[in-house]
This record gives C-alpha cells, sequence and structure tokens, in this order.
C-alpha cells in the first residue's frame, strides 16, 4: 500500500457541476507562518516594509527594461532599422 499510494492535503473548490474535482495543496510549512501583528502601529510599519521591498522590485525591473527613448537617445544603427518600437518593454 506504501508503494502505490502517499498521503497528500486536497482542496476542492467547486462543489458540484463542471470543474467540480479535488486538487493537491501543500501544507504551509512552520516557516512559511506569519504571525499578524495586532498592535496598529506594527501592522503599518509592515505594510510600509513589504511596500518598500515592492517598489525596489519596481525600479529594478524599470532599470533593466528598455524603454521608449527620445529620438537622440537611440542608437544609430537601431534607429535605422526601426526595431525600437519592438524593443519597448523588453529586458
Amino acid at each position: 500500500m506504501d508503494k502505490g499510494c502517499r498521503r497528500v492535503h486536497y482542496q476542492r473548490l467547486l462543489i458540484q457541476g463542471p470543474g467540480s474535482q479535488y486538487f493537491e495543496v501543500h501544507p504551509p510549512n512552520d516557516d512559511d507562518l506569519e504571525v499578524v501583528p495586532v498592535n496598529g502601529e506594527t501592522a503599518w510599519a509592515r505594510v510600509g516594509e513589504a511596500m518598500a521591498k515592492a517598489w525596489e522590485r519596481v525600479e529594478k525591473r524599470a532599470i533593466s527594461t528598455i524603454q521608449a527613448g527620445e529620438r537622440d537617445e537611440v542608437n544609430p544603427w537601431v534607429e535605422r532599422t526601426q526595431w525600437l518600437p519592438y524593443l519597448v518593454g523588453m529586458d
């Protein structure tokens, strides 16, 4: 029995009808559990930290993503081949 079966955690999203099926979910690890602060100032501090981390990710992505530039910012070869519109938004 141990070779053909294993215990899993599962969940069902819809009770009946099309799409009603069970799917596996992973149980949370002890490391994944976060204590939710009860104090308002502590909660806002955590929100501020999360926002700062998210903003850092946005800034890093903006640096590595090709932006629509002025005509004088474009490499002459890119200008000649008209590739700038196709490169906008790419890393």
